[in-house]
């Protein structure tokens, strides 16, 4: 990256005078695929980095969160990198980041049929959810099978293909977003127990993490 001098008098004063109300660009979240904390709308990186006349080189976030100033870096045209202990932050930083190439459009349609497909024809929770505490709690038992099958497809995704982290955002964002609708848009979809039933199903994992794969 392009050194800036820390002491310079002109970077001082031209942060001092600028706006960090940054009203006009949005709220926080707009336009977002995935649900995170704490996170900050893409003015404010943009804004730095404009300040700072950064036009080259490597930009390096050691907290990357969801990746914000990365997708930042690369609309300026940098390279960027990225760290986060937490595998949430850094799947959707590699999804924010990576490239959109012409096949994808096509290659989009084909794997959103597959994925309902497999979560509405799953019929039991396999190896996936069993070390999650208090399950129960956040999903009904229609809705563990209808993800459960979900995840089985994102899994037979090799994982250096690029749709294998789309879809398990994908399927991560829809687990934040709608525990309870998910399942109740699958409900008439698949076979099996309802709520209520009297049926209880197998519980089984994912790592402590929480990584769809």
């Amino acid at each position: 990256m392009t050194a800036v001098p820390v002491r310079d008098g002109s970077i001082a004063a031209s942060f001092g005078s600028a706006d960090w109300s940054l009203s006009a660009h949005g709220r926080v979240g707009d336009g977002e695929f995935h649900p995170y904390p704490a996170r900050y709308i893409p003015a404010l990186p943009r804004q730095i980095m404009s300040l700072l006349g950064v036009a080259d080189g490597l930009v390096l976030d050691p907290f990357c969160g969801s990746g914000t100033t990365l997708a930042e870096a690369r609309r300026r045209g940098l390279s960027s990198v990225g760290i986060d202990i937490n595998p949430i932050a850094t799947l959707i930083s590699r999804v924010r980041t990576s490239r959109w190439e012409s096949s994808d459009s096509a290659a989009l349609g084909d794997h959103l049929r597959a994925l309902r497909e497999a979560a509405a024809s799953s019929t039991d929770v396999g190896a996936e959810f069993a070390d999650i505490p208090r399950l129960d709690h956040w999903f009904p038992d229609y809705a563990q099978v209808a993800l459960s099958g979900a995840v089985r497809y994102v899994r037979s995704i090799p994982q250096d293909d690029p749709w294998h982290d789309r879809l398990a955002v994908s399927v991560s964002a829809a687990t934040v977003r709608l525990p309870a609708g998910l399942g109740h848009a699958l409900r008439g979809h698949r076979q099996g127990g309802r709520p209520g039933d009297g049926r209880r199903r197998p519980r089984a994992i994912t790592g402590e993490d929480g990584k769809l794969a």
